[in-house]
């Protein structure tokens, strides 16, 4: 081969090198950048502290912000009522010192825009008719907030596929978290105390109340003609009233509850059928578990313990109590006026072979001054024909 020959083959490689790598600098850079891009896909707006541009009231900030952007609130108390229109992201400093004050005149924050998050607030004084948070939209998430002081803490009205977790709500509130008319929304790991009624659903569906922490409260979870949800693993100690009100509702999961130390009802069905009771464990309460006018509903594999009255059935129909660990309540089991129950393989820590039986009454309804008493006119019995011989061990 030729010095003429090297020499262009030399040329040639060299001008395939510098497009080559032309090409590939630019990509690079480009990569570069998106890694060192915020994560929000929009402007930071600031609120309180000391930069020369911020605003002093967040509903300002709200207004001269875009869809995507993130407003970011220092420290401080701020005595104002927000109405968000826009997907943002408002965040507080420090749930504890970022304080919004919604001086009992409105909602203290209202959300009528999908995808809005919430978090890093104490949040106080939604008025008489309106909650601290109200949420009239889908896909939202309240997270990292401290509620009080307040008729209602968090409201949802039609809303579906929202997420409130990760809250305490205490010290003075009536309604803890309502749902009217909601769908498939998610409340999660909230704590919850010191409230007259804790979360309530009425006609909202498809919903899913999971670890949360019930502590001193009236009422803890009230389902109200609402369907198909799920109430899971949450905890419920020193309620006043009942820890679950299920009333006129159908097909809900409640399972893996802990109830526990409470001055009233653990759980209680009325007018309600279809509903599955699993995997709870139920103890330290005047009464565990109570069927009042329900049917075709399923108590299995429960924890049912040192309670006043373990289970009672009362004008309740076709409903299932099976596998269940019965025991060391005054009275384990009590049925009136139930017809058709089905008592089967619990374990009931007595020594006798053969069936348990179980005591029931027949009662009457008579007029006594303004209303009706029950009068008890015969004793009824059934059996748990094959209970069982060991505990069952029921998951916590």
């Amino acid at each position: 081969m030729g010095k003429k020959s090297l020499i262009g083959i030399f040329i040639c490689a060299l001008i395939l090198f510098v497009f080559v790598g032309n090409s590939i600098i630019p990509a690079i850079a480009k990569n570069i950048e998106k890694i060192s891009q915020p994560t929000s896909s929009g402007n930071w707006l600031y609120v309180g502290g000391s930069g020369p541009n911020n605003y002093t009231k967040i509903q300002d900030a709200v207004d001269n912000a875009s869809d995507g952007d993130t407003i970011q609130v220092y420290s401080g108390i701020y005595n104002e009522n927000i109405f968000i229109e826009k997907t943002l992201t408002l965040e507080g400093e420090n749930k504890d010192t970022t304080i919004i004050n919604g001086g009992k005149n409105h909602s203290t924050i209202a959300i009528f825009s999908d995808n809005v998050q919430i978090m890093g607030f104490t949040m106080t004084n939604g008025s008489w008719r309106n909650a601290v948070v109200d949420i009239y939209a889908a896909h939202c998430r309240i997270t990292n907030t401290v509620i009080l002081d307040c008729l209602c803490g968090i409201r949802l009205h039609t809303s579906h596929e929202n997420t409130v977790d990760n809250n305490i709500i205490r010290r003075e509130v009536n309604h803890g978290i309502e749902l009217i008319q909601s769908e498939n929304n998610h409340i999660t790991k909230n704590y919850i105390t010191n409230t007259s009624l804790s979360i309530q659903l009425e006609e909202s569906n498809g919903n899913t109340i999971s670890n949360n922490i019930f502590t001193r409260n009236q009422y803890s979870i009230w389902l109200d003609t609402s369907h198909n949800n799920s109430i899971i693993e949450n905890t419920i100690t020193i309620s006043d009233e009942f820890c679950l009100l299920i009333k006129q509702s159908n097909n809900n999961i409640i399972m893996k509850n802990y109830i526990y130390d409470n001055k009233g009802t653990g759980i209680l069905l009325d007018s309600s059928q279809g509903n599955r009771i699993q995997e709870s464990q139920i103890s330290n309460n005047p009464y565990g578990i109570i069927l009042i006018s329900s049917v075709f509903n399923l108590v299995k594999l429960n924890e049912i313990t040192n309670n006043e009255y373990g289970v009672i059935l009362e004008e309740a129909y076709l409903n299932l109590i099976s596998k269940n660990n019965i025991y060391d309540n005054k009275q384990n089991a009590l049925f009136r006026n139930a017809w058709v129950n089905h008592w089967s393989s619990n374990y009931w820590k007595t020594l006798c072979i053969g069936p348990k039986i179980i005591q029931g009454k027949l009662f009457k309804w008579v007029q006594s001054g303004w209303g009706y008493k029950q009068i008890d006119i015969l004793t009824l019995y059934k059996c748990d024909w094959r209970p069982a011989k060991e505990p069952y061990n029921i998951s916590e």
